[in-house]
């Protein structure tokens, strides 16, 4: 039998060999390839769900506050019943010094900026005047009545279109956030211009 008519019989058969197994079901390849340590690795790694972590904790290890804060939290649900009781409740423990609303308008640029706009009116790069979804402002009147604890909890738990910033943002920094947040309402009334320390403006608004 010539050479090349023997050649053309093996590459005829090893065609009929991969047709079968690729038609047959991707499982049969696939079992082959888990055979090789470097595939099977990949194929076996343990999953693991959503949120949970992947390991256990090693033995007589001992919690310690989580470095965004949310450790210790009290369960908080993002509803308005429960943010309006959690608001009622919560004291804010910060002063709005110029430090204090330094380190917020820092946080508020990093996490906050991008919707609400730099003077909170719903105005940020990703949302505002027609584009979806569209931002209430901040400064206005619904805001405005809110709490301190109010603000903070949806800072933490988020509310509607909002998402939860309570595992990004450090309890402090939500209380920073807040206190820069009325400092924005404050501008917003016309009480605070570009020069004045925002410390300043919120003091001279609780006189």
């Amino acid at each position: 039998m010539p050479i090349d008519h023997r050649l053309r019989r093996l590459v005829q058969f090893l065609g009929v060999v991969l047709l079968t197994l690729g038609t047959g079901a991707c499982s049969t390849l696939d079992d082959i390839l888990a055979k090789v340590p470097a595939f099977s690795t990949v194929r076996f790694d343990p999953a693991f769900s959503p949120y949970t972590a992947p390991r256990n904790p090693p033995e007589h290890a001992v919690p310690f506050d989580a470095p965004f804060g949310t450790a210790g939290d009290a369960p908080l649900e993002a509803t308005e019943a429960a943010l309006i009781a959690f608001g009622d409740s919560a004291v804010n423990p910060f002063s709005s010094t110029e430090a204090v609303l330094a380190a917020g308008e820092a946080a508020y640029q990093t996490h906050c900026y991008v919707c609400h706009g730099s003077d909170g009116r719903g105005e940020g790069p990703v949302t505002g005047p027609g584009k979806f979804p569209m931002q209430q402002s901040i400064v206005g009147p619904a805001t405005i009545d809110r709490s301190d604890g109010y603000i903070y909890g949806v800072i933490r738990v988020g509310r509607g279109l909002m998402p939860a910033y309570g595992a990004r943002i450090s309890r402090d920094e939500r209380w920073y956030i807040v206190n820069y947040v009325r400092y924005l309402q404050q501008q917003a009334q016309g009480s605070a211009s570009a020069g004045e320390p925002a410390s300043a403006v919120l003091a001279q608004g609780r006189e």
